[in-house]
């Protein structure tokens, strides 16, 4: 598991910016604090993703990928 080392707001999407690359295996959600997100691709980057905002920061958690 990798962990976010930074994040910012765009409209109604929270950016992780993660301390690893993203996995080279297929997923779709991402599991962060015991809850399942929808992962939203962030083109032009391999270590950072995109969920939608809930106001929660997740800096210093560990992220988990999921395929369902």
């Amino acid at each position: 598991m990798c962990k976010v080392k930074d994040e910012f707001k765009v409209d109604k999407y929270r950016i992780l910016g993660l301390d690893e690359p993203l996995p080279m295996v297929p997923f779709y959600y991402l599991l962060l604090r015991g809850k399942k997100y929808k992962a939203i691709s962030v083109y032009e980057s391999n270590d950072a993703i995109g969920i939608l905002d809930d106001g929660i920061s997740f800096l210093g958690e560990e992220v988990g990928f999921l395929v369902s």
